[in-house]
Parts: C-alpha cells; sequence; structure tokens
C-alpha cells in the first residue's frame, strides 16, 4: 500500500500539477489573445501570483499527508518519539545513552 502512495504523490508533483498550472497559463492566454487591448495583458507578478496559488493548492492534501505519515512513523509503535529525539540532539552524550538503551533492548529481545 505504501508504495502505491508514494507513487501518487510522484505523479501529482511530478505530472499533474505541473500539468494544471500550464493548462492554466495557456487558458489565459487563449483568452487574452482575442483582446487588443493593452489594459487586458497581465503583469508577470499577477501570472506569478497565480501560478504559487495553484502550486500551493495542488500540493496541499500531499503535504497534510506528509505531516500524517511522518506523525505515524514517529508516534508509532517501537518507535521514538519526538521528545526523547529532540532531548537526543541536543545532549552531547546521547550517543553512549542511545547505544546503552539499544544494546540493552537488544538483550532483551534474545
Amino acid at each position: 500500500m505504501e508504495p502505491f502512495f508514494a507513487f501518487l504523490i510522484v505523479l501529482t508533483l511530478f505530472v499533474l500539477a505541473p500539468m494544471a498550472v500550464f493548462r492554466g497559463i495557456r487558458g489565459l492566454r487563449d483568452s487574452n489573445s482575442g483582446r487588443a487591448s493593452e489594459g487586458s495583458a497581465i503583469r508577470r507578478s499577477d501570472l506569478q501570483a497565480m501560478i504559487d496559488d495553484a502550486v500551493i493548492e495542488a500540493t496541499a492534501p500531499l503535504i497534510a499527508r506528509l505531516d500524517e505519515l511522518e506523525h505515524e512513523l514517529l508516534m508509532g509503535e517501537g518507535r521514538i518519539s519526538p521528545d526523547v529525539l529532540a532531548d537526543a540532539l541536543d545532549d552531547p552524550d546521547a550517543d553512549t545513552e542511545a547505544n546503552h538503551r539499544t544494546t540493552s533492548r537488544s538483550a532483551r529481545v534474545s
């Protein structure tokens, strides 16, 4: 199931989102090409803002899903909690403590 979600994420980020952006740009060009007046031209900054909004909107569900998966990974059974991980990164003696915990856990499993 996990490779399927990875495939969907890659497909959406690298195929569907750019396709939607380029179709939007083409649609704007087509709708503006019929107009000859100078007042109907779109500024580059407006176009960039529209593209940024479209990309953010298209990737928002993916980012939310990635956050969920990261949370599951960190808080799942047998995983390291974020508090312990943060303490280990701040503590210079964490390597020796982590090795001791790993050794004692493997000794219990054996």
